[in-house]
């Protein structure tokens, strides 16, 4: 990574109550965003808590919906991308939700032409990259993600260390 650029934690990113995002950018010496990446918890553990808060009962399992976080997104500009800046992005993030307690981080990959270099992007950086149609795995034997969610390209996840 270019050693002007640095990564800093975003501590109040936009969303709901709900979402708990975090969120981290890349920065040029003169304040120039050229990167971010950001997390939230899960479409099913959103969905619990705004539920609950109509009155829904609670749950035994409240306790693992925010053991798993869903990557939103991560972005490079153009101009800086090959030189390690989503890596440490990625990085920096995967360190704040485990500091939060999260153990499963997972995404999708787009159906965009870039498809295939996102995908070993993010094999090389651990995560696991299922094959197009494949469902996400019933992390702590639960479903992440809701049954509307429309199906991207390919599904990634990866488990990350305790803290």
């Amino acid at each position: 990574m270019p050693p002007a650029i640095t990564i800093t934690a975003v501590t109040t990113p936009r969303g709901s109550d709900h979402e708990h995002p975090v969120s981290v950018e890349a920065r040029t010496p003169d304040g120039r965003l050229v990167g971010s990446a950001l997390a939230r918890r899960a479409p099913m553990a959103i969905a619990y808590f705004e539920a609950l808060e109509q009155g829904m009962p609670p749950v035994d399992y409240a306790d693992e919906l925010d053991g798993v976080a869903f990557l939103d997104h991560v972005e490079v500009a153009e101009a800086e991308r090959g030189r390690g800046v989503a890596t440490a992005l990625l990085a920096e993030l995967e360190s704040a939700l485990v500091a939060r307690g999260v153990r499963v981080l997972f995404g999708g990959i787009g159906r965009g032409d870039d498809s295939v270099g996102t995908a070993a992007f993010f094999e090389k950086r651990g995560f696991q990259v299922l094959q197009t149609g494949q469902r996400l795995p019933g992390f702590f034997g639960r479903r992440w993600t809701l049954p509307h969610t429309a199906e991207p390209h390919n599904w990634v996840f990866a488990r990350l260390p305790r803290k």
